[in-house]
């Protein structure tokens, strides 16, 4: 007669989210943290830009219009590009078209470049905000929706308050 009252080691607990998920999970938020942070961290650097740039404000407002509206025209498509490429690769060169966008508004030599290099980093972002959720869904095969979903949304729900925190000036 046994005793036991929980799942026994055959048994895996079906609450119970593999490691490899979370660890999954974690490293597409962090990836995407930057995109979510870059959607707010601007604003409060718009009138210093102006005068490092010699650009009226009405210009420099575009350097985060530019970068909103890329991500957001590009969002549709990015279910349609992970059926062409891949998840993992597609995953890959959005990651890398924000970087590649991030360096770019690094090296702008004026206000009109630092917009258009903000679109790329938009197109870039535009593409990995959908594909974080898809991702991780995908992984989980449909089980745990609820924690996983909880997880996944918390960089969009904390960029909007962090965002300008972290772009403030010191």
């Amino acid at each position: 007669m046994s005793t036991s009252h929980g799942p026994g080691p055959a048994q895996a607990d079906p609450d119970r989210i593999d490691p490899a998920l979370w660890r999954m999970a974690f490293t597409i938020i962090v990836g995407t943290l930057a995109v979510v942070f870059d959607s707010t961290i601007v604003t409060v650097a718009l009138n210093d830009l102006a005068k490092a740039f010699h650009a009226p404000l009405a210009t420099i407002q575009w350097v985060s219009t530019a970068y909103l509206l890329a991500l957001f025209v590009t969002i549709p498509i990015a279910g349609w590009a992970q059926s062409r490429l891949g998840g993992k690769r597609l995953w890959i060169a959005a990651l890398g078209l924000f970087l590649l966008g991030s360096v770019l508004c690094a090296v702008a030599w004026n206000a009109t470049s630092l917009i258009a290099f903000r679109a790329v980093q938009g197109v870039g972002g535009g593409v990995m905000m959908p594909l974080m959720a898809t991702l991780v869904m995908q992984a989980a095969k449909g089980r745990n929706i609820g924690k996983i979903m909880a997880t996944v949304t918390l960089p969009t729900a904390l960029g909007p308050i962090l965002g300008p925190v972290l772009g403030a000036p010191s």
